[in-house]
């Protein structure tokens, strides 16, 4: 439905929204850097992002249906960035 799309949207953007607030990991304070790199590996997935929000698109204008393929296919495309990226992260 048209609140799942809605959904995954906002929690996209809120993982996004608190990595940028992030300026440095201290070793007190472990910081999550998995929202900023996602945010990051977007970039490099225009094809995947178009079609998903196409679909959320599609979905507005008919009021039904869900954007669930296409709202995978954009993550699975991010994470296959993501994976290439975070292990020089971890200690």
């Amino acid at each position: 439905t048209l609140t799942q799309c809605q959904q995954q949207i906002h929690l996209i953007k809120l993982s996004t929204a608190r990595s940028e607030h992030v300026v440095n990991m201290s070793d007190e304070e472990p910081v999550d850097i998995l929202p900023t790199l996602r945010k990051e590996c977007l970039k490099s997935c225009p094809a995947p992002k178009a079609a998903y929000e196409a679909c959320v698109k599609r979905i507005e204008v008919k009021g039904e249906g869900d954007c669930e393929a296409w709202y995978f296919d954009m993550l699975t495309c991010v994470d296959h960035c993501v994976a290439s990226k975070i292990l020089k992260y971890t200690k």
